[in-house]
């Protein structure tokens, strides 16, 4: 068995999987979860773990995370052996989420172009082609990320939160609005799904994935060949990253 961890700038994410890439049991919580660890590695037959993070961690969290398994992988982009081509500018400075999602997208559709949306802290747009290569893609912020901002660097907006919006059919919101929470959010909205839209018209013949909390606000407005409203394409990503270096 693998313990798969993601270190994320919001959550700490953690899967058990098999060698079939198959998942056993998933848990996400706001740190690391020390006891948890423990309760897994005593009820699971795990001998391997793989871990990414995007936190800063102090060099005794790292020993600590390193040390779980008798055979551990820090993925990192560039150092790491990776099962699909990193073709980045600079293959150390990619993002191992980012790298990692690839990997589970291009497990899920060998042979393929696709266009990779993920919805977190920030919206990430990648690019992987039929020959199994990551060609890079853009960075912008993500839709909690939007409305805070103009909270933080204006006077008198409010803070708005996406998950209010999850039960009022935000889809349907018509222009123009008229009060200034509904001004905010379809601002934000609508830039994002105009971003996305300018990108999937750009590449009409890539297979469309869409991963992330937030993806389920735009999934129904476009043809997706896959969609993982959590994260279990990262962790199968990450999953066979750890089985190809063992």
């Amino acid at each position: 068995m693998n313990l798969i961890i993601d270190i994320g700038n919001s959550a700490v994410k953690m899967a058990v999987m098999d060698s079939n890439n198959s998942l056993i049991e998933y848990y996400r919580h706001d740190s690391i979860q020390t006891r948890l660890i423990s309760d897994l590695l005593g009820r699971f037959d795990i001998d391997s773990s793989i871990w990414i993070s995007t936190r800063k961690l102090d060099r005794g969290t790292i020993d600590h995370i390193s040390s779980i398994t008798p055979f551990s992988i820090n993925f990192k982009p560039g150092v790491t052996h990776s099962p699909i081509e990193n073709c980045y500018e600079s293959p150390d400075r990619l993002g191992a989420d980012r790298l990692a999602l690839a990997v589970g997208v291009n497990g899920k559709l060998p042979g393929k172009d696709c266009l990779i949306f993920d919805f977190g802290t920030a919206l990430t747009i990648d690019s992987v082609n039929s020959k199994g290569q990551f060609l890079g893609g853009s960075i912008s912020p993500g839709l909690q990320l939007r409305l805070s901002s103009l909270y933080e660097h204006t006077g008198a907006l409010p803070l708005l939160n996406s998950s209010r919006y999850s039960d009022n059919n935000i889809n349907s919101t018509v222009f123009p609005p008229r009060n200034t929470e509904d001004a905010i959010f379809q601002g934000v909205y609508k830039s994002m799904l105009y971003e996305i839209e300018g990108y999937t018209s750009r590449n009409p013949d890539a297979e469309i994935v869409f991963s992330g909390y937030d993806a389920k606000y735009f999934v129904d407005k476009f043809k997706i060949t896959i969609f993982a409203e959590y994260d279990i394409l990262l962790f199968e990503g990450l999953n066979i990253i750890l089985e190809s270096n063992k």
